[in-house]
Formats: structure tokens, C-alpha cells, sequence
């Protein structure tokens, strides 16, 4: 070989060296602020999952309490009492916002789902709801949100 292809070649070689690197250095930081912004975006939706879960339950047991200790035959009259109204629409947001925030197509959501309705409708059914009942359900709610909860925080490690 003589120098000026030994030339060409060390050249040819910088230049696409020169090239290759910030081209991989842009690929990989992309891949990097995506993960980023996912693991970032998973770890509110969490934290917001968690803190929704947690009011539900709060405002079902005060609720069922308030049902519970309504005297017999008497109706309970949202309308007239305004911490009662602010209440049944504090829980009726958190309800709908757990519905929203869960992915039906998994079956940890799905049994999070499941338990939160049925405490809703044990909630606004006639007759009021056996605290026990409901106590069993918070429970429930708990342990199937903790599950959602867990395994979405794995993700978040992860960086999925």
C-alpha cells in the first residue's frame, strides 16, 4: 500500500467517525429524555392514583357513617346539608377519576375497578350499607390498589 491510499483510508476514517458519534450521542440522549419523560409522567400518575384511591376510601367510610347513623325511615338529604353535598360530590369525582385513571385490558386494574364500583353501589343503594360490609371493601380497595400500585412503581424502576 502505498502513503496516499494509508492517507485516504485514516481519513476516510475520521470523517466517518467524526460523523457516526454525535449522530449515536443524539440517538441515545432522544432515548434517554423519552424514558425520562415516561418514568417521570408514570411516577405523577401514580402518586395521583394513590392519593384518589385513598379519599375514595376516606369519603366512603365517612359517608357510610353518615348513612349508617341516619335514623330509620328518614332519608338522608344531600341537598339541605352543604358539607353533605360537598362530600357526595368529593367522592363522586374521586370514583370517576380512579375509573379514568385505570387501563381496563389489565386484570390488577380491572379488580381495582370491580371493587371501587361495588362499594359506590353499596354506598348509594337504598338501604344503608353494613359498615362491616364496607369495611371489607375498603380492604378490598386497598390490597387490589396496592397490587396496581406496586406493579406500575416496578415499571418506574424498571424505566419502562
Amino acid at each position: 500500500m502505498d502513503a496516499l491510499t494509508v492517507a485516504f483510508i485514516s481519513a476516510c476514517t475520521t470523517l466517518l467517525a467524526s460523523v457516526a458519534s454525535p449522530m449515536v450521542s443524539v440517538l441515545i440522549a432522544r432515548q434517554q429524555i423519552r424514558a425520562s419523560v415516561i418514568s417521570n409522567n408514570r411516577e405523577r400518575w401514580v402518586e395521583a392514583l394513590r392519593d384518589c384511591v385513598a379519599e375514595y376510601v376516606g369519603l366512603l367510610l365517612s359517608l357510610a357513617l353518615v348513612k349508617q347513623t341516619t335514623a330509620p325511615g328518614q332519608s338522608v338529604t344531600i341537598g339541605t346539608d352543604g358539607a353533605l353535598l360537598q362530600a357526595a360530590e368529593r367522592i363522586v369525582l374521586a370514583k370517576n377519576k380512579i375509573m379514568l385513571m385505570l387501563n381496563p385490558s389489565k386484570s390488577s386494574h380491572v379488580q381495582l375497578r370491580d371493587a371501587v364500583e361495588a362499594s359506590y353501589l353499596a354506598l348509594v343503594a337504598d338501604e344503608p350499607p353494613s359498615l362491616t360490609k364496607l369495611r371489607g371493601d375498603t380492604e378490598t380497595i386497598t390490597r387490589a390498589g396496592r397490587a396496581v400500585l406496586r406493579a406500575e412503581w416496578e415499571r418506574v424502576k424498571r424505566g419502562d
